[in-house]
């Protein structure tokens, strides 16, 4: 899977932008957050 994309970090290999919920570990969890609620 790292494969697909060798230049994001390890801990980006679920999904750097899709559910939002995965970027949990970055400070955009708050802008997230929003987008869940909508």
């Amino acid at each position: 899977m790292t494969k697909k994309k060798p230049t994001a970090p390890p801990k980006m290999t679920h999904k750097p932008r899709q559910g939002g919920t995965v970027i949990k570990h970055k400070p955009d969890s708050e802008t997230t957050n929003e987008t869940d609620k909508a």
